[in-house]
């Protein structure tokens, strides 16, 4: 009985714990800002920061093309590449797409 309850508990703990995966965020201004507004690519917004992110999206960050909030998203992004301001995106390194991360949040930081 007593090893049946603490094998349930770590097959919980276990798989909490992959679910939980940890959000990453990236400070950083924008080098460069891609939009496929047709749809011909991937992903409908890419974003290369300045710096690398990290090593499992060297690329930088994407928008996939059904983002609901897409517009307000590059509209930020746009207003962040023009004025050179950094922005914050969260992302986790698990959503990859050809070597760029899903960009979850995107936060413009006053400078």
């Amino acid at each position: 009985m007593r090893r049946s309850i603490v094998a349930m508990l770590a097959v919980i703990l276990m798989s909490t714990s992959a679910l939980a995966e940890d959000w990453v965020t990236h400070t950083d201004t924008i080098e460069n800002l891609d939009v496929w507004p047709s749809g011909s690519n991937a992903w409908a917004i890419s974003i290369v920061p300045s710096t690398e992110p990290n090593a499992s999206c060297p690329d930088g960050f994407y928008i996939e093309h059904n983002a609901v909030n897409s517009s307000a998203a590059y509209s930020t992004l746009l207003t962040a590449f023009s004025m050179g301001l950094p922005v914050s995106i969260q992302f986790k390194v698990s959503t990859t797409l050809n070597d760029y991360c899903k960009a979850n949040r995107i936060r413009l930081k006053a400078s």
